[in-house]
């Protein structure tokens, strides 16, 4: 029988995509502010920074991110996308406010997560440019998450025509849906980081409010809970 001959197969390299940002790319320095409790050892480390944002990621590193972008190119290639993907939620309409699984099942989850999405494009489109049109529209989300006052408010944060009551969801004082749990957690992450990361851009009435509707709609909720 004729043997057959095979070639060795050439390997061909090719040049791997950068997948992450290498550790020094994403480099800012020392943060300016140290926890007092934390630098001797013997504090508690709970000093709470003066300044905001507090999640996440502090001002400095906010302020030095542009920088970054323009230096790493995996950095540019995600900046790139949040800038489109905020773009195309600042010009759709508000997330519907339905129910996606029953009060007791899935409740308002996706919608909560939908919001909170939102927020974030909108957060890091605010802290890059500065411009109170992102502040605007995020406070335009949040405003209709508020504690419902009666039906007709609950019908304006379905997004339906009056009469269309099927898909109205929540009680008054109870619309992120404490029967799921984690709609509310949702949505409590969602006004947070609203809060705090647009804080110098919010009104002093807008910070208040949103306070209030961390409080009433989702710290009061899991209270019972801890206090048993």
């Amino acid at each position: 029988m004729a043997q057959v001959k095979h070639k060795k197969a050439k390997s061909k390299t090719t040049k791997s995509k950068k997948t992450k940002a290498s550790r020094a790319s994403v480099d800012c320095g020392a943060d300016p502010w140290t926890s007092k409790g934390s630098t001797n050892g013997k504090g508690t480390g709970l000093d709470i920074r003066p300044d905001h944002p507090r999640l996440i990621a502090p001002a400095y590193k906010w302020a030095c991110l542009p920088k970054l972008i323009q230096s790493d190119s995996y950095l540019s290639k995600w900046h790139a996308q949040i800038v489109s993907d905020a773009g195309k939620a600042y010009n759709a309409a508000l997330v519907r406010y339905v129910y996606d699984g029953g009060p007791s099942g899935s409740g308002v989850l996706d919608p909560a997560r939908q919001v909170q999405m939102r927020i974030k494009l909108f957060a890091y489109m605010w802290r890059m440019t500065q411009d109170v049109k992102w502040v605007t529209r995020a406070w335009n989300e949040l405003y209709v998450r508020r504690r419902a006052r009666d039906r007709a408010d609950l019908q304006a944060m379905s997004g339906d025509k009056p009469g269309a009551s099927a898909t109205v969801v929540g009680k008054k004082g109870d619309t992120w849906n404490s029967k799921h749990f984690l709609d509310v957690a949702e949505f409590t992450f969602a006004f947070a980081l609203a809060y705090d990361q647009m804080f110098d851009g919010l009104s002093t009435s807008q910070k208040t409010s949103i306070r209030g509707w961390i409080v009433e709609l989702g710290l009061k909720c899991v209270a019972p809970d801890h206090q048993r």
